[in-house]
């Protein structure tokens, strides 16, 4: 997964409590978000290990949902779950609703051991 700056800013811009993807996390998980993408101050091993847990948590969802980890990261990014929600039902047909994705996305983090 990548991390580059322009991804740092674009999550700063949408990371908060108007984001679903930061209502639908508990503050363990939070901290992981944003100590992966720099919105957090951590050290350098923190942050590894925080991508890494990112990485995977993200993985395990895209699977979940049958989403690809480049539409699942693009909403986390830009905080736009309904768009990810349609994107997810366009490919494969499956009808979620927004509560089957958040229970999805936080069992996700549950797996890798963030909660």
């Amino acid at each position: 997964m990548q991390f580059k700056q322009e991804q740092q800013q674009q999550l700063a811009k949408s990371w908060g409590p108007s984001s679903w993807f930061y209502q639908n996390l508990g503050d363990p998980a939070r901290r992981i978000v944003e100590g992966a993408y720099g919105v957090r101050f951590c050290s350098a091993r923190e942050r590894a290990k925080s991508q890494e847990y990112l990485t995977l948590a993200l993985s395990l969802f895209a699977r979940k949902i049958g989403a690809e980890k480049s539409q699942v990261t693009h909403a986390l990014l830009t905080g736009e779950a309904s768009k990810l929600l349609a994107a997810v039902g366009r490919k494969s047909g499956a009808t979620f609703s927004i509560s089957d994705l958040s229970e999805a996305y936080q069992e996700s983090f549950r797996e890798v051991g963030v909660a």
